[in-house]
């Protein structure tokens, strides 16, 4: 007995090290596929214990998960050698007042008995490729082009595919919003009204913020008004997103760092505040676990979460998605 117990603790530290997590060959493979560069050894040193530990909680978390106590799964990515700290940092969404506007009360007042099971506007070619916000904290810009985005092109179909409207534009030259420092969809899209919209071919995306070089002259299409939705009116969403298009909302995305497939859910959300904001492009019903749920481009590249998309549990403001929700007037124009 006392050989077996000495031959089992003598192995016990190879299986640990032998845990592909942690062997020095994961590590590699994550700084080759996101090309990470470290400063000096020091700095490798110390993003290597912070991956080391971010492993940890997320094995931990899929232990659950397998377990049937959550409802998505979590996997490294390009934030593996970040801190929730550091993440949290990289978060910069503005919180805005909104007027309300009485078109959105009577959308929600319809209550359309044929109100699709479930939507998906890429089906329908309406949501552009995912792109990548990289280090600059301009969500709110992503996700107001990402309506925008769609409405035109299902209400015009002037082209085969929806035109890539320009996120630089509004990091550059929407001085109510704070560029690569966060901003706010509906101060984004009341820019659009005043000054249209430009292509990002025509002012491409560079991750960050320099001299306006809007040009009137190319300007693509224009924007007559926008319509906020009332906070927590997550009906009122659905019915949009049902039967209108994809709509810009702001979630608490604190938890998403390492979300990498399933239906997002976290009772340690915030219901009200939010500091990242997204596109809603559908919703449908998970038949094993019945439960709800949106479906959500993000900004944070296709290596991220389901193909750069995320689902998130629906009808219960989860993550405060229902607070700060806005899309385009039926009025856009080409």
């Amino acid at each position: 007995m006392k050989c077996f117990i000495v031959i089992f603790l003598a192995s016990f530290p190879c299986l640990t090290l032998a845990s592909p997590f942690k062997s020095d060959e994961h590590w590699m493979n994550f700084k080759s596929k996101y090309g990470k560069v470290y400063e000096n050894l020091e700095e490798e040193s110390r993003r290597l214990k912070i991956f080391q530990e971010n492993i940890i909680n997320i094995e931990s978390h899929n232990d659950r998960y397998a377990a049937g106590q959550e409802t998505y799964k979590m996997g490294i990515n390009k934030f593996g050698d970040q801190s929730p700290e550091e993440f949290l940092g990289f978060l910069k969404h503005k919180s805005g007042q909104r007027s309300l506007n009485k078109e959105a009360s009577k959308i929600a007042d319809l209550h359309k008995p044929d109100l699709p099971n479930a939507t998906d506007w890429r089906e329908m070619n309406a949501v552009t490729p995912v792109r990548d916000q990289k280090n600059c904290a301009a969500s709110w810009a992503f996700s107001v082009t990402g309506s925008l985005e769609g409405f035109y092109h299902l209400r015009y179909k002037r082209f085969k595919s929806p035109v890539a409207f320009s996120v630089q534009q509004l990091i550059d030259c929407d001085e109510a919003n704070y560029g690569c420092y966060g901003g706010n969809e509906a101060s984004a899209m009341d820019y659009f009204t005043t000054f249209g919209i430009e292509t990002d071919s025509a002012y491409p995306y560079v991750a960050l913020k320099n001299l306006c070089q809007y040009n009137q002259s190319i300007v693509f299409a224009h924007l007559e008004s926008f319509i906020p939705i009332e906070p927590e009116d997550e009906q009122t969403i659905l019915i949009v997103v049902g039967f209108l298009g994809p709509v810009s909302v702001a979630i608490d995305a604190t938890r998403l760092q390492f979300y990498e497939s399933g239906i997002f859910s976290d009772n340690t959300c915030s219901k009200t505040t939010t500091n990242h904001a997204v596109l809603a492009v559908g919703y449908n019903k998970d038949n094993t676990t019945d439960l709800d749920y949106w479906i959500v481009k993000n900004s944070w590249g296709t290596s991220w979460g389901e193909d750069g998309y995320f689902k998130i549990k629906r009808g219960v403001n989860e993550c405060a998605f229902a607070m700060e929700a806005v899309y385009p007037s039926f009025g856009i124009q080409p």
